[in-house]
């Protein structure tokens, strides 16, 4: 490989990896592919599930905010530092024991 074509490589896989990620965002709030609710607490997210029965499954104890966090995190990899907060940090840490995230 020469050097004129080692750039071009490494700029077609970043870009396929950023559309990969902006694809998995788009998914994520795309009401379409909703198949399931999920009762957070005060708050319903609508996911893309199809191996549930009822279609509503509710999580008492966990934090709506901290809910919405982890669904990011899990379609995206990405974790939004500037909407992390100290109460918010201490919540998305008792939801991801809740669901043993060790990843997260």
């Amino acid at each position: 490989m020469t050097n004129l074509t080692k750039p071009i490589t490494k700029q077609i896989i970043k870009t396929r990896g950023e559309s990969l990620e902006n694809d998995l965002r788009a998914l994520l709030y795309n009401e379409r592919f909703f198949d399931i609710k999920l009762n957070v607490l005060m708050v319903s997210f609508w996911e893309h599930v199809k191996i549930f029965y009822p279609l509503v499954i509710e999580f008492d104890k966990i934090d709506s905010n901290a809910m919405e966090f982890i669904l990011n995190f899990l379609y995206t990899c990405e974790i939004d530092l500037e909407k992390l907060t100290i109460d918010n940090i201490i919540e998305i840490y008792h939801a991801t024991e809740y669901f043993e995230l060790d990843i997260l």
